[in-house]
C-alpha cells in the first residue's frame, strides 16, 4: 500500500485534472465490483472529497448506499459542511486534530536540521496552514515559501510607494491562488495589532512591517481593505469566465483608494 500498487486499495484522483468526474468514479465501481485479490478487502481512498464534481458525488453515493462486501469507503476532507448532504448523512466521522504549535515546531525542526530556518519563519508556516506540520513542511520546502516573500515584498512596496502597477504586475507573473491569502493575512494580522489582540498573528517574520501598517491604517480601512481582497478572491474562485486581469486591476486601484482616504483623514 505505501508503494501504492496494491490491487485492492484505489486512490481515488485525476492526475490530469483537479476535478474528479463521473467516468472516473464509473470505471472505479464497475472494478470494486470484482473479487478481492488479496486479503478479501476493498478499500477506496478519496484524498479530498470535495474535488468530486456534483455529478460524481451522486453516482459514489449510490453505491455507498449499497456497497460491494468487504468494501471501505474513507474519504477525507478539512471541511465536511461542504460535502454534499446525502452523502455527509451516510458517513461516519473521525475528527482528526492537529499536533500543539510546540510539537509542530519540534518536528519541523527535525525534518530541516540541514536549513537554518528561522523559529519566526517555522511558526509563520504553521500558523499559515492551519498548525499542520506536513502542510508546513510542504510550503518551506516548495516554490510557496519564496513567492510568499516575494508577493509580501511586493506588497510593502505597493504600501510605501503607493505603485499600484507593481501590485498588479505580480498577479501576473506569479501564478498561484495563494497569493490573495497571504495579502488578506498581512492586512488580519495588522488588524489583530490594532485591536490590540497579539494572539496568533501569523506573519511573525513581518512584525516590523505590521507595526507600521498597523499604526498608519485605520481599522475602517483595513477591514474594507480585508473585504473587499475576500471579495475579490471569491470572484475569482466562482465565476466562470470571468476577466482576472480586469478584477484584479479594480481591486488594486480600489485598496489604493482606501489607502488615500486614510491619509486625508
Amino acid at each position: 500500500m505505501k508503494l501504492k500498487i496494491h490491487p485492492d486499495f484505489y486512490d481515488i484522483k485525476d492526475k490530469n485534472k483537479k476535478k474528479i468526474g463521473i467516468d472516473l468514479i464509473r470505471n472505479v465501481i464497475l472494478k470494486i465490483y470484482t473479487t478481492a485479490q488479496q486479503g478479501n478487502k476493498k478499500i477506496l481512498w478519496f484524498s479530498n472529497i470535495l474535488n468530486l464534481t456534483h455529478e460524481a458525488s451522486n453516482t459514489l453515493l449510490k453505491t455507498c448506499e449499497e456497497p460491494p462486501k468487504n468494501t471501505f469507503f474513507f474519504l477525507y476532507t478539512n471541511n465536511s459542511q461542504h460535502m454534499i448532504s446525502t452523502l455527509r448523512s451516510r458517513a461516519i466521522f473521525y475528527n482528526l486534530s492537529v499536533p500543539t504549535e510546540k510539537e509542530g515546531i519540534l518536528w519541523l525542526k527535525k525534518k530541516n536540521i540541514k536549513k537554518k530556518i528561522s523559529l519566526n519563519l517555522i511558526q509563520t508556516s504553521l500558523r499559515l496552514y492551519n498548525y499542520s506540520p506536513f502542510s508546513a513542511n510542504f510550503f518551506l520546502n516548495n516554490v510557496l515559501f519564496s513567492q510568499r516573500i516575494k508577493i509580501i515584498n511586493i506588497f510593502k512596496n505597493y504600501y510605501i510607494n503607493r505603485k499600484y502597477l507593481i501590485l498588479i504586475n505580480a498577479f501576473k507573473y506569479i501564478n498561484n491562488p495563494d497569493l490573495i491569502f497571504w495579502i488578506c493575512f498581512l492586512i488580519l494580522d495588522a488588524i489583530k495589532l490594532l485591536s490590540k489582540k497579539k494572539i496568533n498573528i501569523q506573519n511573525l517574520d513581518q512584525i516590523s512591517f505590521l507595526k507600521k501598517f498597523s499604526k498608519e491604517c485605520s481599522y475602517q480601512i483595513l477591514n474594507k481593505m480585508l473585504f473587499s481582497w475576500l471579495k475579490c478572491n471569491f470572484c475569482l474562485c466562482n465565476i466562470l469566465g470571468i476577466d482576472k486581469e480586469i478584477l484584479i486591476i479594480e481591486q488594486v486601484l480600489y485598496t489604493t483608494i482606501l489607502l488615500k482616504k486614510n491619509l486625508e483623514n
